[in-house]
Protein backbone atom coordinates (compact mmCIF):
# COMPACT_ATOMS: atom_id res chain seq x y z
CA UNK A 1 0.00 0.00 0.00
CA UNK A 2 1.45 3.41 -0.95
CA UNK A 3 2.67 5.46 1.95
CA UNK A 4 1.51 9.03 2.56
CA UNK A 5 4.43 11.39 2.05
CA UNK A 6 5.58 13.12 5.23
CA UNK A 7 4.78 16.62 3.89
CA UNK A 8 1.29 15.56 2.84
CA UNK A 9 0.66 13.91 6.22
CA UNK A 10 1.71 17.06 8.08
CA UNK A 11 -0.48 19.27 5.90
CA UNK A 12 -3.50 16.98 6.23
CA UNK A 13 -3.06 16.58 9.98
CA UNK A 14 -2.58 20.29 10.68
CA UNK A 15 -5.43 21.23 8.35
CA UNK A 16 -7.81 18.78 10.02
CA UNK A 17 -6.81 20.06 13.47
CA UNK A 18 -7.42 23.71 12.54
CA UNK A 19 -10.72 22.95 10.81
CA UNK A 20 -12.10 21.05 13.80
CA UNK A 21 -10.67 23.25 16.56
CA UNK A 22 -11.13 26.78 15.16
CA UNK A 23 -14.86 27.17 15.98
CA UNK A 24 -14.18 26.14 19.58
CA UNK A 25 -11.22 28.37 20.38
CA UNK A 26 -12.08 30.66 23.33
CA UNK A 27 -12.03 34.38 22.65
CA UNK A 28 -12.49 35.57 26.23
CA UNK A 29 -15.33 37.52 27.80
CA UNK A 30 -17.36 39.85 25.60
CA UNK A 31 -20.58 41.82 25.89
CA UNK A 32 -23.34 39.77 24.28
CA UNK A 33 -26.71 41.18 23.24
CA UNK A 34 -29.60 39.89 25.37
CA UNK A 35 -32.29 42.14 24.04
CA UNK A 36 -36.11 42.08 24.15
CA UNK A 37 -38.08 42.85 20.96
CA UNK A 38 -38.53 46.36 22.25
CA UNK A 39 -39.51 49.75 20.86
CA UNK A 40 -37.02 52.46 21.78
CA UNK A 41 -33.94 52.27 23.96
CA UNK A 42 -33.77 50.10 27.08
CA UNK A 43 -33.32 52.56 29.98
CA UNK A 44 -33.84 50.83 33.33
CA UNK A 45 -33.08 47.36 34.66
CA UNK A 46 -33.70 45.34 37.81
CA UNK A 47 -33.47 41.68 38.85
CA UNK A 48 -36.31 40.20 40.92
CA UNK A 49 -36.02 36.58 42.06
CA UNK A 50 -35.53 34.53 38.87
CA UNK A 51 -36.32 37.23 36.32
CA UNK A 52 -35.08 40.45 34.78
CA UNK A 53 -37.30 43.47 34.23
CA UNK A 54 -36.37 46.05 31.61
CA UNK A 55 -38.05 49.41 31.02
CA UNK A 56 -37.83 51.27 27.71
CA UNK A 57 -38.17 54.85 26.50
CA UNK A 58 -41.55 53.95 24.94
CA UNK A 59 -43.03 52.88 28.27
CA UNK A 60 -42.68 49.13 27.75
CA UNK A 61 -41.86 46.82 30.64
CA UNK A 62 -40.26 43.57 29.45
CA UNK A 63 -39.74 40.42 31.54
CA UNK A 64 -36.93 37.93 30.89
CA UNK A 65 -37.49 34.55 32.50
CA UNK A 66 -36.22 31.06 31.69
CA UNK A 67 -34.59 32.25 28.49
CA UNK A 68 -37.60 34.06 26.98
CA UNK A 69 -38.77 37.67 26.79
CA UNK A 70 -42.39 38.70 27.25
CA UNK A 71 -44.08 42.09 27.43
CA UNK A 72 -45.17 42.45 31.06
CA UNK A 73 -46.75 45.92 30.92
CA UNK A 74 -47.16 48.98 28.72
CA UNK A 75 -47.68 52.49 30.01
CA UNK A 76 -50.86 53.85 28.46
CA UNK A 77 -49.28 57.29 28.01
CA UNK A 78 -46.03 55.94 26.56
CA UNK A 79 -43.92 57.54 29.28
CA UNK A 80 -40.28 56.53 29.32
CA UNK A 81 -39.44 54.18 32.20
CA UNK A 82 -36.42 55.80 33.81
CA UNK A 83 -35.98 53.81 37.04
CA UNK A 84 -36.71 50.30 38.28
CA UNK A 85 -35.88 49.42 41.91
CA UNK A 86 -38.10 46.37 42.24
CA UNK A 87 -41.23 44.86 40.76
CA UNK A 88 -43.77 47.65 40.09
CA UNK A 89 -46.32 45.75 42.20
CA UNK A 90 -44.08 46.38 45.22
CA UNK A 91 -42.31 49.65 44.38
CA UNK A 92 -43.54 51.74 41.46
CA UNK A 93 -41.38 52.34 38.44
CA UNK A 94 -40.09 55.85 37.84
CA UNK A 95 -41.01 57.45 34.53
CA UNK A 96 -40.36 60.67 32.64
CA UNK A 97 -43.60 62.07 34.12
CA UNK A 98 -44.47 60.52 37.45
CA UNK A 99 -44.74 56.94 38.69
CA UNK A 100 -46.05 53.66 37.26
CA UNK A 101 -48.46 52.69 38.73
CA UNK A 102 -49.32 56.10 40.11
CA UNK A 103 -50.11 56.06 43.84
CA UNK A 104 -53.37 57.54 45.14
CA UNK A 105 -51.49 60.78 45.77
CA UNK A 106 -49.98 61.55 42.38
CA UNK A 107 -46.41 62.80 42.25
CA UNK A 108 -46.57 66.63 42.36
CA UNK A 109 -45.96 68.30 39.04
CA UNK A 110 -45.68 64.94 37.21
CA UNK A 111 -41.93 65.31 37.73
CA UNK A 112 -39.33 63.24 35.90
CA UNK A 113 -38.11 60.52 38.29
CA UNK A 114 -34.35 59.94 38.27
CA UNK A 115 -34.20 57.49 41.20
CA UNK A 116 -36.29 55.74 43.85
CA UNK A 117 -35.56 54.43 47.33
CA UNK A 118 -37.77 52.65 49.87
CA UNK A 119 -36.76 53.95 53.32
CA UNK A 120 -38.69 52.47 56.24
CA UNK A 121 -42.32 53.34 55.48
CA UNK A 122 -41.46 56.13 53.07
CA UNK A 123 -40.93 56.14 49.34
CA UNK A 124 -38.22 58.62 48.37
CA UNK A 125 -38.26 60.00 44.85
CA UNK A 126 -35.31 61.87 43.33
CA UNK A 127 -36.27 64.60 40.86
CA UNK A 128 -34.79 67.68 39.25
CA UNK A 129 -36.09 69.73 42.19
CA UNK A 130 -34.77 67.63 45.06
CA UNK A 131 -36.12 64.61 46.93
CA UNK A 132 -39.81 64.03 47.67
CA UNK A 133 -41.05 61.57 50.30
CA UNK A 134 -44.38 59.74 50.23
CA UNK A 135 -45.86 58.38 53.47
CA UNK A 136 -49.34 58.08 54.94
CA UNK A 137 -49.55 61.86 55.16
CA UNK A 138 -48.92 62.34 51.45
CA UNK A 139 -45.99 63.93 49.67
CA UNK A 140 -43.40 65.94 51.60
CA UNK A 141 -40.42 67.91 50.32
CA UNK A 142 -37.25 66.79 52.10
CA UNK A 143 -34.66 68.83 50.19
CA UNK A 144 -31.96 69.30 49.09
CA UNK A 145 -32.21 72.25 46.73
CA UNK A 146 -30.55 70.41 43.86
CA UNK A 147 -31.26 68.28 40.79
CA UNK A 148 -30.81 64.85 42.38
CA UNK A 149 -29.85 62.06 39.97
CA UNK A 150 -29.11 59.06 42.23
CA UNK A 151 -29.89 58.03 45.82
CA UNK A 152 -28.07 55.57 48.07
CA UNK A 153 -28.87 54.26 51.55
CA UNK A 154 -25.66 53.73 53.52
CA UNK A 155 -25.40 51.90 56.86
CA UNK A 156 -22.16 52.24 58.83
CA UNK A 157 -21.31 52.03 62.56
CA UNK A 158 -24.97 51.66 63.58
CA UNK A 159 -25.91 54.81 61.70
CA UNK A 160 -27.91 55.22 58.51
CA UNK A 161 -27.11 57.89 55.95
CA UNK A 162 -28.51 58.94 52.63
CA UNK A 163 -26.24 59.93 49.79
CA UNK A 164 -27.42 61.94 46.81
CA UNK A 165 -25.55 62.40 43.53
CA UNK A 166 -26.67 65.64 41.94
CA UNK A 167 -26.20 67.55 38.72
CA UNK A 168 -24.28 70.73 39.43
CA UNK A 169 -24.04 70.48 43.22
CA UNK A 170 -21.87 67.37 43.36
CA UNK A 171 -22.58 64.98 46.24
CA UNK A 172 -24.80 65.53 49.27
CA UNK A 173 -25.51 63.58 52.43
CA UNK A 174 -28.05 63.37 55.24
CA UNK A 175 -28.60 61.36 58.40
CA UNK A 176 -31.70 59.23 58.79
CA UNK A 177 -34.35 59.88 59.97
CA UNK A 178 -33.70 63.64 60.13
CA UNK A 179 -32.74 64.03 56.45
CA UNK A 180 -30.69 67.10 57.32
CA UNK A 181 -29.06 67.50 53.90
CA UNK A 182 -25.64 69.11 53.53
CA UNK A 183 -22.95 69.17 50.86
CA UNK A 184 -20.46 66.29 50.88
CA UNK A 185 -17.77 67.40 48.46
CA UNK A 186 -14.53 67.38 50.46
CA UNK A 187 -11.68 66.39 48.14
CA UNK A 188 -13.73 66.61 44.93
CA UNK A 189 -12.92 68.91 41.99
CA UNK A 190 -15.81 71.37 41.74
CA UNK A 191 -18.03 72.04 39.91
CA UNK A 192 -18.93 68.38 39.49
CA UNK A 193 -21.88 66.18 38.48
CA UNK A 194 -22.61 63.08 40.55
CA UNK A 195 -23.89 60.30 38.29
CA UNK A 196 -23.76 56.98 40.17
CA UNK A 197 -23.41 55.56 43.69
CA UNK A 198 -22.61 52.19 45.26
CA UNK A 199 -21.20 50.69 48.46
CA UNK A 200 -18.54 48.04 49.04
CA UNK A 201 -19.02 44.97 51.21
CA UNK A 202 -17.44 46.79 54.15
CA UNK A 203 -19.54 49.93 53.78
CA UNK A 204 -17.26 52.28 51.89
CA UNK A 205 -19.05 54.59 49.47
CA UNK A 206 -18.24 54.72 45.75
CA UNK A 207 -19.23 57.69 43.63
CA UNK A 208 -19.12 57.94 39.85
CA UNK A 209 -18.92 61.46 38.49
CA UNK A 210 -18.31 63.34 35.27
CA UNK A 211 -14.67 63.59 36.38
CA UNK A 212 -13.91 60.00 37.32
CA UNK A 213 -14.38 57.59 40.20
CA UNK A 214 -14.03 58.29 43.96
CA UNK A 215 -14.45 56.55 47.33
CA UNK A 216 -15.24 57.76 50.85
CA UNK A 217 -15.42 56.23 54.33
CA UNK A 218 -18.48 58.15 55.54
CA UNK A 219 -20.30 61.44 54.86
CA UNK A 220 -18.14 64.41 55.77
CA UNK A 221 -14.91 62.49 55.26
CA UNK A 222 -12.61 63.29 52.36
CA UNK A 223 -13.22 61.69 48.98
CA UNK A 224 -10.30 59.80 47.39
CA UNK A 225 -9.83 59.39 43.65
CA UNK A 226 -9.43 55.90 42.16
CA UNK A 227 -6.73 56.49 39.56
CA UNK A 228 -6.81 52.92 38.20
CA UNK A 229 -10.41 53.31 37.00
CA UNK A 230 -11.50 54.48 33.55
CA UNK A 231 -9.77 57.85 34.01
CA UNK A 232 -11.72 61.08 33.57
CA UNK A 233 -14.60 59.45 31.71
CA UNK A 234 -18.14 59.92 32.94
CA UNK A 235 -19.00 57.10 35.35
CA UNK A 236 -22.65 56.54 34.51
CA UNK A 237 -23.38 53.33 36.44
CA UNK A 238 -21.80 51.19 39.17
CA UNK A 239 -22.41 47.71 40.58
CA UNK A 240 -20.31 45.71 43.07
CA UNK A 241 -20.09 41.91 42.83
CA UNK A 242 -19.94 39.75 45.95
CA UNK A 243 -16.51 39.42 47.52
CA UNK A 244 -14.47 36.35 46.51
CA UNK A 245 -11.05 35.54 48.00
CA UNK A 246 -10.82 39.04 49.44
CA UNK A 247 -11.47 40.74 46.08
CA UNK A 248 -14.57 42.63 44.97
CA UNK A 249 -15.19 43.18 41.27
CA UNK A 250 -16.52 46.65 40.54
CA UNK A 251 -18.51 46.92 37.32
CA UNK A 252 -18.26 50.40 35.81
CA UNK A 253 -20.48 51.77 33.05
CA UNK A 254 -19.28 54.68 30.96
CA UNK A 255 -19.88 56.27 27.56
CA UNK A 256 -17.55 53.72 25.98
CA UNK A 257 -19.17 50.66 27.52
CA UNK A 258 -18.30 48.31 30.40
CA UNK A 259 -15.17 48.29 32.56
CA UNK A 260 -14.23 45.92 35.39
CA UNK A 261 -11.94 46.83 38.31
CA UNK A 262 -10.86 44.58 41.20
CA UNK A 263 -11.00 46.18 44.65
CA UNK A 264 -9.36 45.08 47.90
CA UNK A 265 -10.96 46.61 50.97
CA UNK A 266 -9.02 47.32 54.15
CA UNK A 267 -10.41 48.51 57.48
CA UNK A 268 -10.45 52.16 56.45
CA UNK A 269 -9.04 52.23 52.93
CA UNK A 270 -9.62 50.89 49.47
CA UNK A 271 -6.99 49.50 47.11
CA UNK A 272 -7.13 48.38 43.51
CA UNK A 273 -5.66 45.22 42.08
CA UNK A 274 -4.47 46.10 38.61
CA UNK A 275 -6.10 48.60 36.30
CA UNK A 276 -9.64 48.73 35.00
CA UNK A 277 -10.30 46.40 32.08
CA UNK A 278 -12.51 47.43 29.18
CA UNK A 279 -14.75 44.71 27.72
CA UNK A 280 -15.30 44.47 23.99
CA UNK A 281 -18.56 43.28 22.45
CA UNK A 282 -19.75 40.58 20.07
CA UNK A 283 -21.42 41.82 16.90
CA UNK A 284 -23.37 45.05 17.20
CA UNK A 285 -22.07 47.03 20.16
CA UNK A 286 -23.88 49.31 22.62
CA UNK A 287 -25.89 52.07 20.98
CA UNK A 288 -25.41 54.56 23.83
CA UNK A 289 -23.51 54.93 27.08
CA UNK A 290 -24.29 52.49 29.87
CA UNK A 291 -27.34 53.70 31.81
CA UNK A 292 -27.73 50.86 34.31
CA UNK A 293 -25.78 47.86 35.63
CA UNK A 294 -26.80 45.05 37.95
CA UNK A 295 -24.68 42.13 39.11
CA UNK A 296 -26.19 38.65 38.93
CA UNK A 297 -23.93 36.20 40.76
CA UNK A 298 -20.76 37.78 39.43
CA UNK A 299 -22.08 38.44 35.91
CA UNK A 300 -23.05 41.98 34.94
CA UNK A 301 -26.20 42.76 33.00
CA UNK A 302 -26.49 46.28 31.65
CA UNK A 303 -28.58 48.63 29.55
CA UNK A 304 -26.89 50.69 26.84
CA UNK A 305 -29.60 51.27 24.29
CA UNK A 306 -30.06 47.50 24.29
CA UNK A 307 -29.63 44.92 27.04
CA UNK A 308 -26.27 43.14 27.29
CA UNK A 309 -24.62 40.58 29.52
CA UNK A 310 -21.01 39.50 29.85
CA UNK A 311 -20.47 36.07 28.37
CA UNK A 312 -17.82 33.85 26.82
CA UNK A 313 -17.32 34.13 23.09
CA UNK A 314 -15.43 32.39 20.30
CA UNK A 315 -12.05 33.57 19.09
CA UNK A 316 -12.64 36.65 16.90
CA UNK A 317 -10.77 35.25 13.88
CA UNK A 318 -11.80 31.62 14.13
CA UNK A 319 -13.27 31.63 10.60
CA UNK A 320 -9.90 32.63 9.16
CA UNK A 321 -8.20 29.73 10.93
CA UNK A 322 -10.98 27.44 9.68
CA UNK A 323 -10.32 28.52 6.07
CA UNK A 324 -6.56 28.09 6.55
CA UNK A 325 -7.28 24.56 7.78
CA UNK A 326 -9.32 23.80 4.65
CA UNK A 327 -6.54 25.19 2.46
CA UNK A 328 -3.96 22.97 4.20
CA UNK A 329 -6.18 19.92 3.65
CA UNK A 330 -6.45 20.75 -0.08
CA UNK A 331 -2.67 21.19 -0.33
CA UNK A 332 -2.05 17.95 1.55
CA UNK A 333 -4.45 16.07 -0.73
CA UNK A 334 -2.67 17.42 -3.81
CA UNK A 335 0.72 16.39 -2.43
CA UNK A 336 -0.58 12.90 -1.77
CA UNK A 337 -2.15 12.62 -5.25
CA UNK A 338 1.11 13.80 -6.88
CA UNK A 339 3.04 11.23 -4.86
CA UNK A 340 0.67 8.46 -6.03
CA UNK A 341 1.17 9.51 -9.66
CA UNK A 342 4.94 9.47 -9.28
CA UNK A 343 4.82 6.02 -7.69
CA UNK A 344 2.67 4.76 -10.57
Amino acid sequence: MPRIPAVAAVLLGLGTLLTLAAPWLPGGERLVLLDPPREGHAMALVATDDELLVGTERGELWRYRRGDWELADQDADGRAITVLRGHPDEIPAGTARGLLPEPEAALPGAARVSDLLRLDQRLLVATGAGVLALDQGGWQTTGPDAAVYRLLEHRRDDETFLHAASIGEGLLGARVPELDWSTNNAGLPLPLNGLSLATTAGGLVLAGTDQGLYWQIAPGERWHRIDDGPGDRRILALAVAAEADGVQRLWIGSDDGLHGLDLVERESSLETRGRARHYDHVGDGPETGVSWIIDRQGTPVLTAGGVYHLGSSRFDYWHWLWMVGLALIVLGARQWRQSLRNQA
